[in-house]
């Protein structure tokens, strides 16, 4: 009993091995928007936290950290969003970030955006390098339906209120 009990555990074995791994389908995810050149950069900003107790809501970051910089990022960006799961994601090189519906990211300039990490002080710098307005229009869409997109200039329109918009379904329904 032991033979066949050996031998139906190589057989299983090989079978696992020899089987194809299911790889996702196309139209699982969809790419919203293809930047050619972009850089992310990582910096900390305590002094924003510090001077107000808690940041708020719509209260802008500093455009950079007075701590240090590093780039952590360069090449192609890209946005894709994840059908079954509608979720969007930001992917640059070997780095792959989440945009999160509660998500707020800030316009700084005509082609650079802050996004907050999750580690309280602690954003990227994304900068869309040689981009034409219309590329840059497309990101600014593509980012706003994923996300709350706000200017830094005018980080708190009169027509907002502490409520966050409901975000459009996206599997069609």
């Amino acid at each position: 009993m032991s033979s066949s009990s050996t031998m139906s555990s190589s057989t299983s074995a090989e079978i696992m091995s020899t089987s194809p791994v299911k790889e996702s389908a196309p139209e699982a995810s969809a790419l919203l928007v293809n930047c050619s050149r972009a850089k992310i950069v990582a910096f900390n900003s305590t002094t924003a936290a510090k001077e107000s107790g808690v940041q708020s809501f719509f209260t802008p970051p500093p455009a950079t950290g007075a701590m240090g910089e590093r780039i952590i990022a360069t090449g192609s960006l890209q946005l894709y969003r994840i059908q079954a799961h509608n979720s969007t994601f930001l992917q640059c090189a070997d780095v792959v970030h989440p945009i999160l519906h509660r998500l707020r990211c800030w316009k700084i300039t005509d082609s650079s955006y802050i996004l907050p990490l999750p580690t309280s002080g602690t954003y990227w710098r994304i900068e869309l390098e040689h981009q034409t307005p219309e590329m840059l229009t497309e990101f600014e869409e593509s980012i706003s339906n994923s996300c709350r997109l706000l200017p830094c200039n005018n980080p708190t329109p009169a027509s907002t209120t502490d409520e966050l918009p409901e975000v459009e379904s996206m599997t069609g329904e």
